[in-house]
């Protein structure tokens, strides 16, 4: 891209004596290619209360789908979103409508969740009978929609918190990344044989669309130290899983929540930028100096906060 197609977008939002001053790195083109919606959990009005949303690319604000629900993930058509709730796992329309309830093997609530490829199944994290106190997500579990059977892949023993769990394109592997006692980001077959771990002290982004490559970020070194201690940025990196070759992509910034776009030519994130605050932005995944802003910051009433989102998730389809 030449940079004189580059300009600097300032959204600035002023409220009495209050602002955030947003700097975003845009381009038209890259703009024009984001396409879609998203859906994410946050708040965004303090009445309503902490929920999920659903924000259309082709309209300005996000809709309220319910309260009391995280996590929401697209089917693969784009139709329906699974969310954690307090009942289980829950299927809804793109009105919030329940469509299905899932009980999870524990009465713990599931998460972090996902879908398989051709939709029929559903990845889901808790934690171990006896051990809903402590917190950890140790279980990881594949839900048929079809069968209504809850199939254990994998139990881990020890202090374990399973996130970020992907299927493969293909919906024969599956990539997870583990903290606390085995940090680091780990793959294995769908029925719960070779487990493998892949990297120590690193996050996992996503899968290429290939199938042949995952993306991963982290900032730690192969020797244990920061790889950008002046910054402390970390980085994107490609990871061969025929040739177990790791090629550095970009500089990644503070972010939350970092996931790969279906098509593998992104990456979206949770940008923290001020006063609380927390937005959805979208990067080329091979440009880190271009930044396309999803959402805006909104005051909560008189509270003095602003609104945050977490855990996108962006369906591609219109």
């Amino acid at each position: 891209m030449k940079r004189n197609n580059a300009r600097i977008i300032i959204f600035t939002l002023i409220l009495t004596s209050l602002y955030i001053a947003i700097p975003c790195m845009a381009n038209d083109d890259v703009a024009d290619n984001i396409k879609g919606k998203f859906t994410f959990e946050g708040i965004r009005n303090p009445k309503l209360g902490w929920g999920v949303y659903v924000l259309s690319l082709k309209d300005a604000e996000p809709k309220f789908l319910g309260s009391k629900m995280t996590g929401p993930r697209w089917s693969p058509n784009g139709t329906k979103i699974a969310v954690s709730g307090a009942d289980g796992i829950l299927i809804l329309n793109e009105n919030g409508n329940i469509i299905e309830t899932i009980k999870p093997m524990i009465n713990y609530r599931p998460q972090p969740i996902e879908w398989s490829p051709n939709g029929d199944e559903i990845l889901y994290a808790t934690t171990r009978k006896g051990e809903e106190q402590k917190h950890w997500r140790t279980c990881l579990y594949i839900y048929n929609l079809k069968t209504k059977q809850h199939n254990l892949i994998l139990n881990l023993s020890g202090k374990y918190s399973i996130l970020s769990p992907s299927f493969s394109p293909d919906g024969k592997q599956i990539l997870v990344s583990l903290t606390d006692e085995q940090s680091g980001i780990y793959i294995l077959n769908k029925d719960g044989s070779g487990v493998e771990k892949l990297r120590k002290n690193a996050m996992a982004v996503g899968w290429f669309p290939d199938g042949k490559s995952i993306c991963f970020d982290t900032n730690i070194g192969d020797d244990g130290n920061l790889m950008n201690p002046k910054r402390g940025y970390g980085y994107l990196f490609k990871y061969n899983l025929e040739n177990k070759s790791t090629e550095k992509i970009r500089e990644f910034g503070f972010t939350l929540d970092a996931k790969l776009s279906k098509d593998g030519k992104y990456v979206y994130y949770i940008k923290p930028i001020g006063r609380g605050a927390h937005v959805i932005c979208v990067s080329p995944i091979d440009d880190e100096k271009i930044e396309i802003q999803i959402t805006k910051p909104v005051l909560l009433g008189n509270s003095g906060k602003y609104s945050e989102e977490f855990s996108p998730d962006w369906y591609q389809g219109e």
